[in-house]
């Protein structure tokens, strides 16, 4: 069989270029980087070595921990906050190179630990998060529920999804809470904020349960929501087998099909009934057909949760503990020489900053893989060329969140 060949991006082109500013400042002589940003990890994090010995005095001077930042690709800008520490340091017989590592505004969530055991009065999630945030001393005003401006401005080309844009009380009703629509999106059992967390562990507990992710935007605004699958794809990522193709940057690729940790089917029996009907039993389940149809037969799994009262819960807290499974087993990653790829919109005729919480079409004819999948991380390194590896899932796999979202678990 013919090697694949690939037409990289030429490196060095403005939107090629990571651009940092501090307080205000833009400093155009970034001369390294590695940059990190998903949607199920937070906050995103970088670090940029930013300068040489005869100005590393004034730098340090300048820009010292918590100063605030702006980073952007080009023109584009990815993420706010303040950065975390200045450094710098000095090979044998070379000079002295200046760097800066930062968090996005996600940050102080991440760090600020809960002073004492207290019950959080709220009915919503995004009222919960709105909460934590202002014990942190942000404005809870900056908390939003659709990613579409924040996907757009990041990406730097428009993005119209398929469908609609789901509220957090469309989402939570999705996944069969079982209750009435205008009770969906409610928080069921009084939050309680424990010592020896940190506010963000705190609304994680409950959002993991309910399948609704919590994330920085570009402008430094927060972002409630879960990952959107009902998108176009925003880019075009080509292999071609024997003839190049012209925008093709694929450098390398990682994929795994790991069987080793699923099931054919998960079982979850919880509690039901009541006074009138007696204490039942609630059963629901769900079927992986991929692992029945390579041959795996009856291999179950089987959950019980006090927290099920349904069986459309239970059947729907199956379905979520086989996606973990498949997203767990089922692994791609693609690295790119530069930071963007063609845009779809577009036909690939210009191209676009690749950014978590969008969908990539892919045609890989070493793989086989002719399909649109979800980009869910974004990893930026130059060092000294700049590559971008990006982390991809099978849309079908965008299943979180538990039958109930009481956050007790």
């Amino acid at each position: 069989m013919a090697q694949p060949q690939y037409v990289s991006d030429e490196l060095g082109t403005p939107s090629d270029s990571i651009a940092l500013v501090l307080n205000g400042d833009r400093l155009l002589n970034a001369i390294g980087w590695e940059y990190t940003e998903g949607i199920l990890s937070q906050p995103c994090s970088w670090t940029i070595q930013a300068g040489s010995g005869d100005i590393a005095r004034k730098l340090l001077k300048l820009y010292p921990k918590h100063t605030s930042f702006q980073l952007y690709i080009g023109t584009v800008l990815q993420a706010t906050g303040r950065t975390d520490a200045p450094m710098a340091d000095q090979t044998d017989g070379g000079a002295t190179v200046v760097s800066f590592k930062g968090r996005d505004s996600l940050a102080p969530l991440h760090d600020t630990y809960v002073k004492a055991q207290v019950g959080v009065n709220v009915t919503t999630y995004a009222d919960l998060v709105r909460f934590a945030l202002k014990k942190c001393g942000i404005d809870p005003s900056l908390l939003v529920t659709d990613n579409s401006a924040n996907r757009r401005i990041k990406s730097g080309v428009p993005i119209t999804a398929i469908l609609p844009h789901r509220t957090v009380e469309q989402i939570l009703e999705d996944a069969g809470t079982g209750t009435a629509p205008q009770n969906a999106g409610v928080v069921h059992t009084q939050p309680l904020a424990k010592l020896n967390e940190t506010w963000h562990q705190f609304v994680r507990r409950y959002l993991d349960r309910a399948g609704l992710m919590l994330w920085a935007g570009a402008t430094g605004n927060f972002i409630l929501g879960a990952p959107n699958a009902s998108q176009p794809a925003t880019y075009y990522l080509t292999r071609n087998v024997g003839t190049p193709n012209q925008g093709a940057n694929v450098t390398g690729c990682s994929f795994q099909d790991d069987a080793t940790h699923r099931h054919t089917e998960a079982i979850v029996y919880g509690r039901g009934g009541g006074k009138i009907v007696g204490r039942t039993k609630a059963k629901g389940s769900f079927v992986d057909q991929e692992m029945i149809d390579a041959g795996y037969g009856d291999q179950p799994i089987v959950y019980r949760d006090v927290h099920v009262h349904s069986s459309a819960e239970a059947s729907y807290f199956a379905r979520r503990k086989l996606a973990e499974e498949r997203r767990s087993g089922w692994r791609l990653e693609y690295r790119i020489a530069g930071l963007t790829l063609p845009y779809a919109g577009d036909g690939g005729r210009s191209r676009a900053v690749i950014t978590p919480d969008t969908v990539v079409n892919v045609r890989d004819e070493e793989l086989g893989l002719i399909d649109n999948f979800y980009v869910e991380t974004v990893i930026r390194r130059r060092s000294p060329q700049t590559t971008t590896t990006i982390r991809l899932m099978r849309l079908d796999d965008l299943v979180f969140g538990g039958p109930e979202a009481d956050g007790q678990s």
